[in-house]
């Protein structure tokens, strides 16, 4: 793969009543599970033996991210939720957290729990918190009137009396969190942090992440006269790049050291403007330079909005200042040069008609605001940490992608033991709005010739690779606004369009801290919640003759993606999705005729399963033609498993 081997960290581990190991094959399982129990009824227990772990290193090669090296050293690839005694869980990470139990039971279902955590070198520990969720989670228990919202104990070692009435509804037990984090410190390079100093330290949750998520744009650095563009790791922006509140992948380490990259403002001289009231907006630039930093004040006013930008200068990139929130129609269309744009998610009035067509190729933002606590962010969270921490992984990269099919319809946990965890496998699967071509051309940047990518596309537009954009990606990826680097958006439509319709919907209205945003799904990205059926008879949207009425030779670019990808070793595999066997119009006919016409818009492809593989009972169905139940997910992943492993032969 494309960024270069890390060094394995070698987990030698003494299974005890709850211990955080296991070997390194099954780390990122969620069904390794210690179980503690006492031995007698009322009121004496049993006292655990304590679990070791050994870690060992060695140098590792360096690796590349989006502009220079970043040297991770230890492996540390999801969390295990262990069961302790018969009431409660524990929420640990293997390589990094190791918790030991003691149980004593009590009268009747009571239960007393000892938990002692042990921190790998450099994390913090926050505190111990009881609830589904990580500290500042606002769960409710059992209908109580107390929110859990708070840590409970900041010692290592915490006592509690559980029961069985103290279970949450719909849960089969309460979940105990020890919270800990990753430490990032910025240097300031020659601006100032919000507390006047050269340094800031930042603190982000490590229970269930690897990667550490940067501080957005929020005046917590500052530098009179310049524009903070990104974060990296030399000072010299020579090292890795990561941009304002994006992801950076921490290798498994608890520390980053991260440096401000500031580039200096244009001068107020070389552009026209008008000004009203407190404002500023651009008309036009008489400089000579090819890149353009807007200022964040002229004349004392905030400028605003760039309202046109007439120039006789080849300006190729445009970094706006984070004061701009508009930007009018036609501002750029004139500007047939510009193939770079840096903008700050603050902006909530821009579209596609502000630019010249299909010349703009890079586009970069900057978090100015949080995330949003919608669902589209919850469910993809995960799924974009793993895939940022996977390509600085040292392992094989496997990536699958669909829509909320995909989402709803893998175990994954069945591929890994199959595959021997010899991959790092990412669900990606995330909405039919979400075009397919957009995450192949990410991918494209992150593989290189022993990977895997695993298609397997509800047919819907979007999913077979149109290129226009949704507002809906934008809600999907806003916690990882840095895939843009490596998409080239000239080959896409609507871009501006869709993000104006985010940025003036979700974005601006259900704000959530960056330091305390929750995820959904398991370790994988699999949603690993209980799905019940829900009884529905589901139909398939088929013509007359058996086939969905969908345009695949129009999509060009995603049929290059494949063949690019495949040219360079890269395995391209194609599978069904999950449908209901039942379902009206479904038959091995219109399964045939749906393969084939895939398989002949994108010849890099190989179909890996027959069409009966993709069939699951109605039963197992969840609440659309796609979705299934967690049963379904477990069953439909059972048929899947032998196709994965003959075509990786």
């Amino acid at each position: 793969m494309k960024k270069v081997l890390c060094l394995l960290l070698a987990i030698v581990t003494v299974l005890s009543l709850v211990a955080c190991g296991g070997n390194v094959e099954d780390s990122s399982s969620t069904d390794n599970v210690a179980t503690t129990e006492g031995t007698n009824a009322t009121t004496v227990g049993t006292q655990g033996t304590e679990a070791t772990t050994d870690a060992t290193t060695t140098n590792s090669e360096e690796t590349t991210g989006t502009g220079g090296p970043i040297d991770p050293v230890v492996e540390s690839y999801g969390y295990t939720i262990i069961d302790v005694g018969e009431y409660a869980q524990v929420w640990v990470r293997p390589g990094i957290c190791d918790v030991k139990a003691d149980v004593n039971k009590g009268l009747g279902s009571k239960e007393t729990l000892t938990l002692t955590v042990t921190l790998a070198p450099g994390f913090v520990f926050d505190g111990w918190t009881l609830t589904n969720s990580i500290a500042n989670s606002k769960d409710k228990l059992n209908g109580s009137t107390e929110t859990y919202d708070k840590v409970l104990v900041t010692d290592t070692t915490y006592e509690i009396t559980v029961s069985e009435d103290i279970i949450p509804d719909g849960r089969d037990r309460i979940l105990i969190v020890p919270n800990y984090s990753y430490t990032v410190t910025y240097y300031t390079n020659d601006g100032l942090s919000k507390d006047g100093k050269t340094t800031y330290v930042q603190k982000y949750p490590a229970v269930a992440y690897n990667c550490a998520v940067t501080l957005p744009e929020q005046g917590f650095f500052s530098r009179d006269g310049y524009t903070l563009v990104e974060y990296n790791t030399k000072a010299d922006g020579t090292g890795y790049g990561v941009s304002l509140g994006s992801r950076m992948p921490m290798g498994g380490k608890p520390t980053v050291e991260l440096y401000c990259i500031w580039v200096k403002q244009n001068d107020a001289s070389e552009f026209t403007y008008t000004t009203s009231g407190s404002s500023a907006v651009i008309t036009g630039y008489n400089g000579t330079a090819t890149t353009v930093v807007i200022p964040d004040m002229i004349d004392g006013k905030e400028v605003k909005s760039i309202s046109t930008f007439t120039t006789k200068t080849p300006v190729t990139e445009v970094i706006l200042s984070k004061n701009v929130v508009s930007v009018e129609k036609k501002a750029f269309t004139s500007l047939k040069t510009l193939e770079s744009l840096v903008m700050y998610d603050c902006i909530t009035k821009i579209s596609d008609t502000a630019f010249a067509q299909g010349a703009l190729k890079h586009l970069r933002v900057n978090a100015s605001l949080n995330l949003f606590s919608g669902w589209q962010q919850v469910q993809s969270t995960i799924k974009l940490d793993r895939v940022v921490d996977a390509a600085y992984s040292g392992k094989k990269l496997f990536f699958i992608y669909g829509g909320s099919g995909a989402h709803n319809g893998l175990d994954c946990v069945q591929i890994d033991d199959a595959l021997k965890g010899e991959y790092y496998i990412v669900n990606v699967g995330s909405n039919a709005q979400c075009s397919a071509a957009y995450y192949f051309d990410w991918f494209e940047d992150l593989v290189d010739g022993d990977d895997v990518i695993l298609w397997m596309p509800e047919c819907g537009n979007w999913m077979l690779g149109d290129t226009r954009f949704h507002d809906r990606l934008w809600e999907i990826n806003a916690g990882y606004y840095d895939s843009l680097r490596y998409v080239d958006i000239s080959k896409f439509t609507q871009v501006f369009d869709s993000y104006q319709t985010y940025a003036n919907s979700y974005h601006a209205s259900q704000q959530c801290s960056y330091d305390t945003f929750w995820k959904s799904g398991d370790t994988y990205g699999d949603n690993a919640g209980v799905r019940a059926s829900a009884g529905k008879t589901y139909y398939y949207d088929l013509d007359a003759a058996g086939r969905w009425d969908i345009s695949l030779e129009t999509y060009t670019h995603q049929a290059e993606l494949i063949a690019k990808m495949k040219e360079q070793g890269n395995k391209m595999l194609f599978t069904f999705p999950a449908m209901d066997e039942s379902g009206g119009g479904i038959s091995q006919q219109s399964l045939e005729y749906y393969r084939d016409d895939v398989l002949e818009a994108f010849p890099g492809l190989e179909c890996i399963s027959g069409w009966e593989t993709p069939l699951v009972p109605n039963k197992m169905m969840y609440d659309s033609e796609w979705h299934l139940t967690l049963d379904g997910a477990i069953y439909r992943t059972s048929k899947l498993v032998p196709d994965i492993v003959n075509a990786l032969k």
